[in-house]
């Protein structure tokens, strides 16, 4: 594989994405309340939420409304966490409370102490979700861990990110392909979508390190990769023992790797690309699935049953 630089533009690891709540016990997921006029949606439900946009590292925006603000959201994956929010913006809300601060991590192993915030409710396309735990963003943190080409666009003015743990309370499907995301009761009301149960292939959802995981056989052995929408590349954990720059690796077409093979409950979906950086979190990550993975494939996170399913995403 050749490293994309000069069409991707800008690369973005984990920079909101795998900054880990993984020692935060006391985290909550949103209780999703529907709106009056969904109540109708029986005994099946597919509640879309269009994805407005994609940034300059290709994470996909939503739009979130809180009081009386429409805010473009990034969509991350890889933060386990309901929202986070910029200083700005939390400080202009009237109705929140500050109930402390926890330790946050990003992949060059930089740490900061982050505020977090109760806020009563926001509304997600369609629906309301309460009971919700804010973090506030640093955006000097996240900088550390985005590249940029110099011929690159201009970054997307994202004002925050929700993360894993908002959607724990439904399933999740994700059509990236075709810009949309959706919360769903499961696969038969994705065979009324066009996505037939037959299509995906089925594994168990690991979450227990605080991370959206699952398991992948390729020549490296059966390893944990985790799934990550504010990940531009797919990355696969080199350790760098020379203690290179990582601007200089990522410029080095030797980073990049194909596994020709990658298989997932016996279904092979490769090949699949990835590019070779060191991954320095608390916890040791094999690899991250990021949205070069999600334009190929549908994903559908059961996270009631604990299971994730994947599927060739459908160009409509």
């Amino acid at each position: 594989m050749k490293l994309k630089w000069g069409a991707l533009l800008i690369f973005c690891l984990l920079s909101a994405s795998v900054v880990l709540y993984w020692r935060h016990s006391q985290s909550r997921s949103g209780e999703i309340q529907q709106t009056p006029h969904l109540t109708a949606s029986l005994p099946h439900y597919f509640i879309s939420v269009p994805v407005v946009a994609f940034s300059h590292i290709n994470m996909p925006i939503l739009t979130l409304q809180i009081e009386d603000k429409q805010l473009p959201i990034g969509l991350d994956l890889g933060f386990r966490g309901d929202l986070s929010l910029s200083a700005e913006v939390l400080n202009e809300l009237t109705n929140k409370s500050y109930r402390g601060s926890k330790t946050m991590w990003n992949f060059r192993g930089d740490s900061y102490e982050a505020k977090l915030y109760d806020i009563p409710k926001i509304n997600l396309g369609k629906l309301r979700l309460s009971g919700l735990i804010t973090k506030e963003t640093h955006s000097a943190f996240h900088q550390r861990t985005t590249f940029s080409n110099p011929n690159a666009p201009p970054p997307t003015d994202l004002v925050g990110f929700v993360g894993w743990e908002l959607f724990r309370a439904s399933n999740l499907f994700l059509d990236l392909a075709n810009a949309e995301i959706a919360f769903c009761d499961g696969l038969s009301s994705l065979n009324e979508r066009g996505y037939l149960p037959e299509e995906f292939v089925q594994t168990p959802l690991l979450t227990d390190r605080g991370l959206v995981e699952c398991h992948a056989l390729t020549t490296k052995g059966l390893l944990r990769y985790a799934l990550d929408t504010g990940c531009t590349w797919n990355i696969f954990h080199q350790e760098n023992p020379q203690n290179l720059p990582l601007e200089k690796m990522i410029k080095d077409p030797d980073s990049s790797v194909t596994f020709p093979t990658f298989t997932i409950s016996g279904r092979n979906l490769g090949p699949i690309d990835f590019v070779q950086l060191p991954i320095n979190l608390p916890i040791p990550i094999d690899g991250v699935l990021g949205m070069e993975f999600f334009l190929e494939f549908a994903v559908f996170i059961d996270f009631a049953n604990q299971q994730i399913y994947f599927a060739p995403a459908k160009k409509r």
